[in-house]
């Protein structure tokens, strides 16, 4: 965490070089938290508050750094708050410490049993369709009446066009929109719906196109050994020749900037989407202090530092043969060793024992049995049925005979607007995932309104 924390602030704010702290300072009991939006908390001494931002000491191990934050950001600030094992430390003699059970600060969060409650949510299948914010937003739900105090989201979606796997170089960034869909989900829903909220964990298996923003949501992410993250470098182009360059530029950025934002609250370094998302753009990795440190200024790189994008321009765009190897560096995919390097992924497990172990809780768990797996069954049947409707639908609508004498006509006018009804309310009700494009039915609900247009007007014509 204070590897994310530390990137994730030289996005968020104007940052002074780091210095060794007072003795004093370094082992002061009481603090200041301030605690975002996201989840994230971050302790020092605030310095300096106006009516927009803060500025704070922010104190890592034996180095501070002043950092100032936007207020918008912000929950709440909690004031010289005392650390309860630093005053035990000092106060009580070598040899006198009592017992501490060793489940120490989430004590609380577990149950009668002294075990902690993990519910498993496995996300598979195609994202924006199987993967969608309603069977999520009920698994959590679901998750809050089991009295879960960690919830494991494995991310495993399909990256297929056309029933073909893609590569890493393939990209939609157009589902961004679909993960923003789910960010209240994890942020704002999960803050103010849970008596105590749970430590939320996404464990990636293949998270590609808009589902690689999911993980960005919670500061606790992990890899499977084949995890890979990324397949949204297609920002610069999404827009094409549509209209003007400007208005293009600015949309860009407006999403750009919208994506940044979600990795920052987050805990994340804003400049990790940016590699992943746009060419050209050039970022290197550096290590301090065995800390990892993003460069993106070609001017600041040293030898030893690691290239992880370049600027895809002339001789440095990526070849066919380096694009079907997934060995382009265009644009940033995460893999499980690159994600650990650089401080994204807190690990790589496996399998579910594997990643209880690391979470430290492997002795000390209960994995639920909630209603996850059957949630998601059914929405997925749900959705398969639906699109079938759809088609037969959009089908018959095209098969309803017109002419005839004036009662055929009624009749006519009758058949189709009853089912442009039945249409509307299959769009209206799962139009999150049913994409009628996406199964060769060429509607939307400002179709469905203009074909009713052309009955009133067939009515009136016809009196």
């Amino acid at each position: 965490m204070a590897i994310r924390t530390i990137l994730a602030s030289a996005a968020l704010a104007a940052t002074v070089a780091l210095a060794p702290l007072p003795a004093a300072a370094a082992n002061a009991e009481a603090t200041d938290k301030v605690i975002f939006h996201s989840g994230n908390i971050i302790e020092g001494k605030v310095l300096e508050e106006t009516a927009t931002e803060i500025k704070m000491l922010v104190v890592m191990g034996s180095m501070a750094a002043e950092m100032t934050y936007p207020k918008a950001d912000i929950l709440k600030i909690e004031r010289d708050v005392i650390d309860a094992t630093a005053v035990a430390s000092a106060e009580i003699p070598d040899g006198d410490v009592p017992a501490l059970d060793a489940r120490n600060e989430r004590d609380d969060e577990a149950d009668l049993d002294g075990a902690y409650r993990v519910y498993h949510i496995k996300l598979n299948g195609q994202f924006g369709r199987d993967i969608s914010e309603t069977p999520i937003r009920d698994s959590i739900e679901d998750a809050r009446d089991e009295g879960a105090t960690h919830i494991i989201v494995e991310l495993n979606n399909t990256w297929q066009r056309r029933g073909e796997d893609l590569n890493d170089n393939a990209a939609n960034f157009d589902e961004f929109s679909r993960a923003e869909a789910s960010t209240p989900i994890f942020t704002e829903e999960i803050r103010t719906e849970w008596s105590n909220p749970p430590e939320v964990v996404f464990w990636v298996r293949n998270a590609m196109g808009g589902s690689a923003f999911l993980p960005f949501l919670s500061p606790n992410m992990y890899f499977h050994s084949e995890g890979r993250m990324g397949g949204v470098g297609n920002l610069a182009g999404m827009f094409g020749n549509m209209g003007d360059e400007v208005v293009r530029d600015k949309q860009e950025s407006l999403r750009a900037g919208r994506a940044r934002g979600l990795a920052i609250h987050g805990g994340y370094d804003g400049r990790i989407i940016t590699a992943m998302t746009e060419v050209p753009y050039e970022l290197w990795l550096r290590f301090e202090r065995g800390q990892p440190v993003l460069i993106d200024n070609p001017d600041d790189v040293l030898p030893s530092d690691i290239l992880l994008t370049d600027d895809g321009e002339d001789e440095n765009a990526d070849t066919v043969v380096e694009l079907v190897r997934d060995e382009g560096n265009d644009v940033l995919t995460l893999r499980a060793d690159t994600a650990f390097q650089m401080g994204i992924s807190d690990g790589t497990a496996d399998t579910l024992d594997d990643l209880l172990f690391d979470l430290g809780i492997d002795q000390d768990s209960v994995v639920i049995e909630g209603r996850a797996e059957r949630i998601n069954d059914r929405w997925r049947t749900t959705i398969d049925r639906s699109e079938r409707e759809l088609r037969s639908l959009y089908q018959d609508y095209t098969e309803v005979p017109g002419g005839g004498d004036r009662r055929e006509r009624a009749r006519s006018r009758g058949q189709r607007a009853r089912l442009l009804d039945q249409m509307e309310r299959i769009l209206v009700r799962f139009g999150e995932a049913v994409i009628p494009g996406r199964i060769g039915v060429p509607i939307n609900i400002t179709w469905i309104e203009d074909q009713r247009n052309v009955i009133k007007a067939e009515a009136i014509a016809d009196r």
